[in-house]
């Protein structure tokens, strides 16, 4: 695959990048650079890209670690403060937008205090529909390990919910 064939493609993910950068670095700014900066290395080095995944589990495999460096080079493993919010879907009455937004912002949260192994498994399983391969390859983790961090991912924020008064049936994963 060219550069610019690459380039061209990868334009493509970019919002989807984003999210994913955003998720994890929780400032605007900081994932809108380590979005171009995925995009701008991947671009670099079009040649290595041999197709054993798709270009978009390469490209997430790029911004993991570009988001990983980020914590250890830059911000020293801190967390920031800044949170990523999910939108509620903008059919639903004002009423039930206004519940539903308050649920999604608590369940945001939730999802931002898990431990970062689990928390990446979520966001790239829900948020970004990835499959239990893709994230393997994303992340270079074993499936198995893949399909067991969801599972318990999935175990402590209904455990959380359910602390809250949400039932598990409210909330579709």
């Amino acid at each position: 695959m060219s550069t610019e064939e690459l380039l061209e493609q990868a334009l493509e993910f970019y919002d989807r990048l984003y999210f994913i950068a955003l998720s994890k670095l929780r400032n605007e700014a900081d994932a809108e650079d380590i979005t171009q900066e995925t995009i701008a290395r991947a671009a670099h080095h079009a040649e290595s890209f041999q197709g054993n995944s798709s270009l978009f589990t390469w490209l997430v495999s790029i911004l993991l670690n570009l988001c990983n460096d980020f914590y250890r080079q830059k911000k020293g493993n801190h967390i920031p403060e800044e949170k990523a919010f999910f939108v509620a879907d903008a059919r639903v009455n004002f009423e039930k937008k206004v519940e539903q937004n308050d649920l999604f912002e608590r369940l945001n949260n939730m999802i931002m205090e898990l431990d970062e192994k689990y928390r990446d498994i979520i966001i790239l399983r829900f948020f970004q529909e990835m499959s239990y391969r893709e994230i393997s390859e994303a992340t270079g983790i074993p499936e198995g390990t893949v399909k067991s961090r969801l599972n318990e991912a999935k175990h402590q924020l209904f455990s959380k919910l359910k602390e809250i008064g949400v039932k598990g049936e409210d909330i579709a994963m």
